[in-house]
């Protein structure tokens, strides 16, 4: 996966809709997202750290499955606050969390600005 991290656009993959919205809150470096049944917060910082996931740019980040019948019940799948609370698990959660990450540290330095 590191390759394919290396190569994804975050405007690609917003223009194919991969990533339905992503858009920054008004909190510093915040950003809060959706794919799918998955919605997302994030906070992303232009430089990478020790508390980021990998030492990566997100130092923060909650992702959360709704559920698709009733709309309304959530299961959080992977939750990242300077460290793990929840890591994701196998299968479809597993690789949203690995979309959304890419994404993530592939949004420009200045993406506050933009």
């Amino acid at each position: 996966m590191k390759e394919e991290q290396e190569t994804l656009d975050w405007r690609e993959i917003a223009e194919e809709k991969i990533i339905e919205s992503i858009e920054p809150l008004d909190l510093d470096y915040w950003v809060k997202g959706s794919v799918g049944h998955y919605r997302f917060q994030a906070k992303v910082y232009p430089k990478g750290s020790k508390y980021g996931i990998e030492g990566g740019r997100v130092s923060k980040l909650s992702i959360s499955r709704i559920d698709p019948i009733d709309g309304i019940g959530k299961v959080i799948v992977a939750d990242y606050d300077r460290g793990w609370n929840e890591r994701p698990h196998a299968g479809r959660d597993k690789e949203m969390y690995e979309l959304i990450l890419a994404c993530l540290e592939s949004m420009p330095d200045d993406w506050k600005n933009m």
